[in-house]
């Protein structure tokens, strides 16, 4: 009797269930919206101030740059050159080489033709003696009358076919019967002609 009630007890007896799983927590985390797109508005105006910071950087860059030509005449200090040659003289700046030359094979009255050249390396002013001289001119236009030296003079107005810059022509038609032409441009070659004289014994008094 007692066995038989020990089986029964032994098939009631209740098993655990298993425990059940955890379910895992599901932590829904915010997701911000993306960053709005720059309105067209805004993009024009950054483009326009960038353009303007470096149109100011490159006009400064220029601005700082050095002249292309650094050798612009200093006609503050004067000097005086004659030509006892050819009874002229005119005043120049100090810093600036005077030079004269006589061209072989071509005479005027058994004097050969003369020369003069005032430079600085890379302006200069010529000054020749000669029996003729042409009237032609790169530009069509009849010359201008002024006065150098107490003598009536033409100025022509023409190109330097070396250079392609403005070149001018001032002919002097001497007493003694010949010519001196000077050519050249600038503020060096107009105080030139303004301090170009003779001599009175080339003048004839």
């Amino acid at each position: 009797m007692a066995e038989k009630a020990a089986m029964k007890r032994k098939i009631v007896k209740k098993t655990k269930k298993p425990a059940a799983a955890k379910k895992a927590k599901v932590v829904s985390v915010p997701v911000s919206d993306p960053p709005p797109l720059l309105s067209p508005l805004f993009g024009y105006t950054a483009l326009i101030v960038v353009g303007a910071v470096m149109l100011g950087v490159l006009w400064r860059t220029i601005a700082q740059q050095p002249a292309l030509d650094s050798s612009v005449p200093d006609i503050s200090t004067q000097t005086t050159y004659a030509s006892p040659s050819e009874g002229y003289a005119f005043s120049y700046p100090i810093l600036w080489r005077v030079s004269e030359f006589t061209t072989a094979g071509q005479t005027d009255e058994g004097k050969p033709l003369h020369s003069l050249v005032v430079s600085n390396g890379v302006h200069r002013i010529v000054i020749y003696t000669e029996s003729t001289v042409s009237s032609e001119t790169l530009i069509p236009s009849a010359p201008t009358r002024e006065t150098v030296g107490a003598l009536s003079a033409e100025r022509y107005h023409d190109y330097d076919p070396a250079t392609g810059g403005p070149l001018d022509r001032v002919v002097i038609k001497r007493p003694d019967g010949r010519y001196n032409e000077i050519r050249g441009y600038g503020p060096v070659f107009e105080r030139v002609l303004q301090s170009f004289h003779f001599a009175e014994s080339a003048l004839g008094e």
